[in-house]
């Protein structure tokens, strides 16, 4: 059994690899800040794994702290994840493939070796990408734009007095101030998802496939013109293909 772990910039989500079937699926937020009692609260109750695996896009402290929790607790040295410039059938666009953030190397690998063909991956979080991957397996290449509370969080701190934005469900065209910055922040989000999908559909035919995972997909998929399959483990999925490869 192992454990697979995906820690993205707010949240970090996690699942049980058996036998080549995933289980026990959870989620928490962590705003950056993966201290010892927090994972001690996460996973004390699970059982010891016989490999840690991990995909993180957060930077050598927090490794490190997970790294002296996993040794600690269950006497396993974590692996953690790295883009690469090739990976089971899966060929990087990126002239320097380690640049490449390892939450979208990971979410390529599983989209290709899940669902094939042609591909349009977005992720929808604290930023959002977006990646296209044709069915031979070559990233073509992708777009980051700040996810929705970012977006939010840079007009507040930028504008003078708008104030805090306080989230709820709107029209398109708001009547206050506060809406109008929720419904114009998720649909530049959707709207950049539709116009690539579009772009991409004229490059590489009409049965191009459209996967969204990310922390705000619920919120978004409902403005989107484009049919989007939510994934939320896709960045699991693409550990999961991974640890099976060099098994």
């Amino acid at each position: 059994m192992k454990l697979l772990v995906d820690i993205g910039n707010t949240r970090i989500k996690w699942c049980l690899l058996r036998d080549g079937s995933s289980t026990d699926h959870a989620a928490a937020r962590h705003k950056g800040q993966l201290s010892a009692p927090l994972l001690t609260d996460l996973w004390s109750c699970l059982p010891q794994p016989d490999a840690v695996v991990i995909s993180s896009v957060l930077g050598d402290a927090i490794s490190k702290e997970v790294d002296q929790w996993a040794q600690k607790h269950w006497g396993k040295q974590p692996c953690w994840a790295q883009a690469q410039a090739q990976q089971l059938g899966v060929s990087s666009a990126y002239a320097v493939a380690g640049t490449l953030g390892v939450d979208r190397w990971m979410a390529l690998i599983g989209a290709h070796l899940c669902y094939g063909g042609n591909l349009v991956v977005a992720d929808c979080g604290t930023a959002v990408t977006v990646d296209v991957i044709t069915s031979e397996g070559q990233h073509l290449g992708g777009v980051i734009m700040p996810g929705i509370e970012s977006m939010r969080a840079g007009l507040v701190e930028n504008t003078f007095a708008l104030g805090d934005v306080v989230e709820h469900e709107t029209e398109l065209l708001g009547r206050d101030t506060n809406s109008a910055v929720c419904s114009g922040t998720r649909y530049a989000a959707a709207s950049l998802l539709d116009r690539i999908v579009l772009s991409m559909s004229s490059r590489l035919g009409p049965d191009v496939r459209c996967l969204l995972t990310g922390g705000d997909a619920n919120e978004i998929q409902p403005l989107l013109i484009t049919d989007f399959e939510q994934v939320p483990d896709l960045v699991l999925k693409g550990l999961a293909k991974i640890t099976e490869g060099a098994e």
